[in-house]
């Protein structure tokens, strides 16, 4: 072996630091190899190894690096500490925890003291035990309250509990250390719009508009809401999936079997939008071609439909306590022909499964909508309002088209609908407006419209959800500063499923939301024959209410700039005759089997799921 001289290494450990400063980690990772070549015995190379493998998304590689380093010295706590990193980027949360405090108990650097106790909020974060995991982020920041990653993380927990001023401060105290992170100005700018506060709201969209440098610190979904352009949706996934995720896709094959096998994988078998869409299409899977699978790592309480979702798959498992590994062995044994994400890039995701290749077919579908911007997710349900022929630039994945809508539906609903229509409470003269999504899809832009809209209609009434008291106090405050009295706005609070779905008839009108449209909301609106008008825009995430009302010929429904959408809502508002019109017509679909009909939807999803397993066996 020839060694090198001391110049020589110091040379080239400057040029590493030099590239990983750039974030040229593959140079870097070649220069570390070829130090480890010619020293062996020195394990802080692997360390280094194993970090820019990490940030490279070789997790696997990364993890031989670091135990070859331990090899040498099993006392290093920087390396206990990462190899614990990579335990908890695998899901062994025990090995990640013990690592970690092995690593600890050895009185390590302080900067690693802090990474460590980091890595340990970020674990029970995951195991969904937020109180501990804030209390480990708030150790880290005795130790340096300038640890801008501490901040920024303890924001993530409050978010999570819901305490999102409390998450806005913590963001604001990491962009006192560093005015331009990032991470925290994209998070404020998301988390305001939960609380429905638009200060500076054009001034920082056009900022964020205009520089896409900043785009990296969004979340995907979180554009959706902010977003109306789906080159930035793509380069936002496509980032996110280059910056967690491995890049080692295991090539898997079709096993020939009697029944296509389906696994649906979700944190959502519970009361939820996507089991609320997808219960029903579970029930009705032709059992004589094909065989389903449910893989849950749900934490939440078990509830109807948890329980219907268990009764009507063929096969049912609670996955949540089981690491990457484990759960890629577990679906490979039941030899899972398609694996379909019902989560994509949204909270409690493990995309980590598919970027590993959990199934020789991978779809994404209903729970995030848009690309999932991954090479290893290979196709995307879709409906050619959602995505037009000329638009699959915008996608990773190939498209799976159905003929109507791409969105699911549970058709006993429209049936408790047409049998139990409720009393109006409301007197007949008034006209209510209706909003039930999210507050946070809101935005200046259609609020000003449904101001105007009440302005100028006398006896006319805005009924929406309340989100949290935060966001309705500004949504009163701007109505205020419009002129509109408080009075006039009317907040839907929290009620049991099958009362909700019975208010809906106490509204003439659902106006949607523009960058972010109803989903399962849309779906609820119209089974309950509540007319919903929308505006057709660029993105999977803003056609998605235009896809529901296409499927049922109701076009007059669909505005496609914003000064249309507010003259259509106008005139079905000031014409009793052509909203009682609008209302028997959706009525008359809804009655009608060729429209919203479950058995009908499960077999043409069927038909495409055969076609995609035929074309890839």
């Amino acid at each position: 072996m020839n060694f090198l001289s001391k110049n020589e290494i110091i040379e080239l450990e400057n040029l590493a630091k030099k590239n990983i400063k750039n974030r040229n980690f593959c140079e870097a990772e070649k220069i570390f190899k070829y130090l480890v070549s010619k020293n062996i015995t020195n394990p802080s190379y692997y360390n280094d190894l194993g970090n820019v493998q990490k940030e490279q998304g070789k997790i696997l590689e990364a993890k031989i690096s670091y135990e070859k380093g331990l090899e040498i010295d099993p006392k290093n706590a920087q390396i206990l500490i990462n190899l614990g990193s990579i335990f908890k980027i695998e899901g062994s949360f025990n090995k990640a925890i013990n690592c970690i405090h092995k690593g600890i108990e050895l009185n390590p650097r302080k900067m690693a003291l802090v990474v460590a106790l980091n890595n340990l909020g970020g674990i029970y974060v995951q195991k969904r035990e937020l109180d501990r995991a804030l209390n480990y982020y708030r150790e880290a920041l005795k130790l340096d309250p300038k640890y801008i990653f501490s901040h920024y993380n303890v924001g993530g927990v409050y978010e999570s509990l819901g305490k999102i001023n409390l998450a806005i401060d913590s963001h604001n105290n990491a962009l006192k250390i560093n005015k331009n992170f990032h991470l925290s100005l994209c998070k404020i700018i998301a988390l305001k719009r939960y609380l429905c506060d638009w200060t500076d709201f054009n001034q920082k969209f056009d900022n964020y508009k205009n520089d896409k440098t900043k785009f990296s610190g969004f979340f995907p979904r979180e554009t959706f809401f902010i977003f109306d352009d789906p080159i930035i949706d793509l380069e936002i996934a496509q980032n996110h999936c280059l910056n967690f995720f491995s890049k080692n896709s295991r090539k898997l094959n079709i096993i020939k079997k009697h029944k296509i096998r389906i696994g649906y994988f979700s944190a959502d078998f519970r009361y939820h939008p996507v089991s609320i869409l997808l219960a029903k299409v579970l029930e009705l899977h032709d059992r004589d071609e094909f065989e389903v699978y449910a893989y849950s790592f749900n934490y939440a309480e078990e509830d109807f439909y948890t329980h219907r979702i268990k009764a009507v798959v063929d096969n049912y498992f609670d996955i949540k306590s089981l690491n990457n590994e484990e759960i890629f062995n577990l679906v490979r044994k039941h030899n899972i022909d398609i694996a379909v994400d019902l989560m994509g890039h949204t909270k409690h995701a493990r995309t980590a499964l598919f970027s590993k290749r959990i199934a020789p077919i991978q779809i994404n579908y209903l729970g995030f909508s848009g690309s999932m911007g991954a090479e290893f997710m290979d196709y995307i349900i879709a409906d050619k309002t959602l995505i037009k022929e000329n638009e699959h630039k915008f996608y990773n994945e190939k498209i799976i088209y159905l003929k109507k809508t791409a969105i699911c539906y549970d058709d006993t609903l429209k049936k408790s609908f047409i049998q139990k229509e409720s009393r109006r409470e409301f007197p007949e003269s008034h006209f209510v407006f209706v909003c039930f999504n999210h507050n946070y899809k809101i935005s200046p832009d259609e609020f000003n419209i449904w101001l105007n809209l009440l302005c100028k209609i006398e006896c006319s009434y805005l009924w929406l959800k309340a989100s949290n008291e935060t966001a309705k106090n500004n949504l009163l405050r701007e109505a205020r500063k419009r002129g509109v009295s408080s009075e006039r706005i009317i907040f839907a609070e929290y009620v049991e499923f099958d009362q909700h779905l019975k208010r809906h008839s106490q509204g003439d009108l659902f106006l949607d939301t523009f960058n972010y449209n109803a989903g399962s909301t849309a779906v609820v609106s119209l089974l309950s024959g509540l007319p919903l008008l929308t505006l057709y825009g660029n993105c999977y995430h803003s056609r998605m209410s235009s896809s529901l009302l296409a499927s049922l010929d109701l076009y007059e429904l669909i505005a496609h700039d914003k000064k249309e959408y507010q003259e259509k809502a106008f005139f079905l508002a000031t014409n009793p005759g052509e909203i009682k019109k609008i209302k028997e017509k959706l009525v008359s679909k809804l009655k009608d089997p060729k429209y919203f009909n479950s058995l009908l939807f499960t077999k043409e999803l069927e038909s495409k799921y055969k076609k995609v397993y035929r074309e890839n066996y």
